[in-house]
């Protein structure tokens, strides 16, 4: 240690460098460390896309879509704010499915309505994961919905999940955010129209 001291006392243009080394490696850490940014939420507006298969049948459906989650924060930012959903996510499943069903070729009648099938979708997940590396950040989404068909007096019931994880630069942007959550929940989605068993119960 004292050689250490004496060959930096005996050389001062090291000490600026030695400095400026160190407040480097400082400033790094301390931008790597969760919440550096002041933890500000960000607000989520999805836009779903989905592309339906046409239907077997014409027949009429009626459609009650419910939003189940355990928790209505999908997750944090890389920063620790709160990501939330700009819009209300079981009337956007709402629209996006009734808009699907329709063009696969399926009518959708009022809710109580005795005749035809009863479609119920339920969302129960939809959660965003950000884990920062030292010079990239892992996003991370998961969707889950409870699909149930009740048809003549028989009922199916299965589950559809979909997960997507996409490496992006050190902070994401809004952009990127949305579009990640927006392709799990609407793959999810898609995944539960075009489904073999669930068309066979409609």
């Amino acid at each position: 240690m004292l050689d250490y001291h004496r060959a930096i006392a005996s050389d001062p243009c090291k000490e600026p460098t030695m400095i400026r080394i160190i407040f480097s490696s400082l400033t790094l850490l301390l931008w790597l460390l969760p919440g550096n940014s002041g933890a500000a939420g960000e607000a989520i507006h999805l836009q779903l896309h989905v592309h339906p298969l046409p239907a077997p049948s014409h027949n009429a459906i009626t459609l009650t879509v419910r939003d189940q989650r355990a928790r209505t924060i999908p997750g944090l930012t890389v920063d620790g704010g709160a990501i939330r959903l700009d819009d209300d996510p079981a009337t956007l499943l709402d629209q996006s499915a009734t808009n699907a069903l329709r063009q696969a070729g399926y009518r959708l009648v009022p809710k109580g309505n005795a005749t035809g099938a009863h479609l119920a979708i339920a969302l129960l997940k939809l959660t965003y994961r950000a884990h920062k590396r030292l010079m990239r950040t892992d996003i991370e989404a998961t969707a889950e919905l409870d699909i149930s068909v009740a048809h003549d007096k028989r009922t199916l019931h299965k589950r559809f999940r979909a997960k997507s994880m996409h490496e992006v630069a050190l902070t994401p942007s809004n952009a990127e955010n949305t579009a990640l959550l927006s392709e799990v929940l609407s793959h999810a989605l898609e995944a539960a129209i075009n489904d073999g068993e669930i068309r066979r119960a409609l």
